[in-house]
């Protein structure tokens, strides 16, 4: 079932661009194709995928190497026909399901101008907690995910927070 909801306050994804990012534009980070642009939370390093669209990840390494403690990626490309946010979010959601979660939850949302579908979950056996957003926006497909390990998820979601709060999908030039 999908519920409907603007979220506002502590929850990850409401994503209006607040007077801080306009008040330095050298901080914001531009994906290299023009498709989305935020400020990346402080301190966290970068990750550029070599994949067709548009994919980055911000992310808090572990000081054990391997899996990082928090990550934020950010994905957008080209689609035609757009996929259907709530399909993609259902689907998520059913493979969590799978993987052991017993609380994957799925709420439709209001995303930088546009409708989206977000899934929160808890994997138990990846010992994670991860939140994923779908969107299409300017002809695009757009998929926004920041996971933590559970024990560390309260200390980055306000930073993921932030960062998304800047985040703008871009119109084509």
């Amino acid at each position: 079932m999908i519920r409907h909801g603007l979220l506002v306050g502590s929850a990850l994804l409401v994503l209006t661009a607040p007077a801080l990012a306009e008040s330095d534009p050298a901080a914001r980070f531009r994906d290299r194709h023009g498709y989305f642009e935020l400020v990346p939370p402080e301190g966290w390093a970068r990750r550029i995928h070599p994949d067709e669209g548009s994919k980055v990840e911000f992310f808090v390494a572990s000081s054990f190497g391997g899996r990082s403690r928090a990550s934020l990626i950010i994905e957008s490309r080209p689609a035609d026909p757009l996929p259907d946010p709530a399909s993609a979010a259902e689907e998520r959601a059913a493979r969590f399901r799978q993987m052991g979660s017993q609380d994957a939850a799925i709420q439709t949302v209001d995303v930088a101008g546009a409708r989206g579908v977000q899934v929160e979950a808890w994997l138990p056996r990846q010992n994670l907690r991860t939140r994923i957003l779908f969107f299409n926006r300017h002809g695009r497909a757009c998929v926004v995910t920041f996971s933590a390990a559970v024990q560390d998820f309260g200390q980055f979601v306000d930073a993921a927070e932030a960062a998304l709060a800047t985040f703008r999908s871009l119109p084509p030039p």
